[in-house]
């Protein structure tokens, strides 16, 4: 039986909300954060694609696009594909979301 994850970070910039979007609404700000090569639609029903490497070969990621709102919110459903160990039996949601308060931008 698959037991659900939850991970959640939560940083805060003095950089305005379009500057921090450049890093995570696109695909090359996205290879920034993450581990592999990410290539990203930014529509809704988009496609997603990270391909990496870890210590036993190559790793895909792959999904779409479920919502977007720039420049405040990027959702996306994704699934891991490690060509030996098969592919992940179901699409794992991350969402990416900014607001602004004060002087602050904040990315959860």
């Amino acid at each position: 039986m698959l037991t659900p994850t939850f991970i959640e970070h939560h940083l805060k910039t003095e950089q305005s909300l379009s500057e921090v979007w450049r890093w995570v609404g696109s695909g090359e700000g996205l290879s920034r954060w993450f581990t592999g090569e990410v290539y990203l639609e930014p529509v809704v029903g988009g496609r997603y694609e990270e391909r990496g490497q870890y210590p036993h070969g190559e790793f895909i990621l792959q999904g779409r696009v479920l919502q977007i709102c720039e420049p405040l919110m990027l959702v996306l459903a994704i699934r891991l594909d490690m060509h030996e160990l098969g592919r992940w039996p179901i699409y794992t949601p991350i969402e990416i979301k900014l607001w602004r308060t004060d002087e602050l931008t904040h990315l959860k």
